[in-house]
């Protein structure tokens, strides 16, 4: 586990030692946080490393905090591109031909986040554009690059693949000045959009459960939904229904975190999540052909 601890190190290297680090363990549920200054990255680690042993989802927020509130964000140490498959030798050649190559890549079961520790830190909106302009350029997860997102934890364990798959860290060693990623295009910050409003209560949805497995287990074995799932149903429902829907599993999900998690997603302009990433989906004769929100909204 050394390594893990060397990722951090890398990535938080440029950080104020009084800023807060956040763990946060997304499934199973109910959700929970770890949380320590940087002048900790040690027992900060080795925390994490000790819910990476029953977690199935284990996240860290990339950029650190002022305080402990995780809304107060201090500035990004480091750079990052979630990147949903492997990177060929071409582009990886191409990184170093710009003067960017990646100081430490973490290979999360799915794909890659590439990350450029930096040097000194550099203020979040700063940050976003540039995570922003590096996922685009590797044909990644813009929407991933927000300084307030979170990305899995090396050590854990990736759980929506059977069998589950190690999250591991590679170390380059390489940081960056900021300005070495001047030559990228600026992105425009992009413009929150509205939501579509929910048509259908609580009762209808529940009558449409037949019609799909994502909401026949949020009704009928809510023990069963998983995280992503829920935070699907809080991107495409009204804040009550989501509650209701939230309370048939009370003891995972408890009504304050219900309604932080459905105001955050409203705030943030999260999407619900593709129904081929929803293990409740995988069996469906339908994967591929409606999706979650069109159920909901037909």
């Amino acid at each position: 586990m050394n390594k893990v601890h060397e990722f951090f190190r890398l990535i938080y290297s440029c950080a104020d030692p009084e800023w807060f680090l956040e763990i946060r363990k997304l499934e199973p549920l109910p959700v929970a946080w770890h949380i320590d200054r940087v002048k900790n990255l040690e027992s900060w680690v080795n925390e994490g490393l000790k819910m990476a042993l029953s977690a199935q989802s284990l996240h860290f927020r990339v950029v650190p905090a002022r305080t402990e509130n995780r809304k107060d964000l201090a500035m990004a140490t480091t750079l990052w591109a979630d990147v949903e498959r492997y990177v060929s030798e071409e582009e990886w050649e191409a990184l170093r031909d710009l003067g960017i190559p990646p100081g430490a890549v973490v290979h999360s079961g799915r794909g890659m986040h590439i990350y450029w520790p930096l040097k000194s830190p550099t203020d979040i909106e700063t940050a976003r554009e540039k995570n922003e302009a590096l996922a685009k350029l590797l044909c990644g997860d813009e929407g991933a690059g927000h300084p307030s997102h979170t990305l899995r934890f090396p050590g854990s364990y990736n759980c929506k693949y059977v069998p589950k798959r190690y999250v591991d860290a590679e170390i380059f060693g390489h940081m960056s000045d900021i300005s070495a990623f001047e030559f990228l295009p600026k992105m425009k910050k992009k413009k929150a959009t509205e939501h579509i409003r929910i048509t259908a209560g609580f009762e209808q949805l529940e009558k449409r459960a037949s019609l799909c497995p994502v909401l026949d287990t949020a009704f009928n074995n809510p023990e069963d939904l998983s995280f992503y799932a829920w935070i699907s149903l809080a991107c495409l429902t009204d804040e009550e229904t989501f509650v209701k829907i939230s309370s048939l599993d009370a003891g995972r999900f408890n009504e304050e975190e219900a309604r932080y998690r459905h105001e955050y997603s409203r705030r943030r302009n999260y999407r619900p999540y593709g129904c081929d990433k929803l293990p409740e989906a995988r069996s469906c004769p339908r994967l591929g052909k409606c999706g979650l929100r069109k159920v909901i909204h037909e």
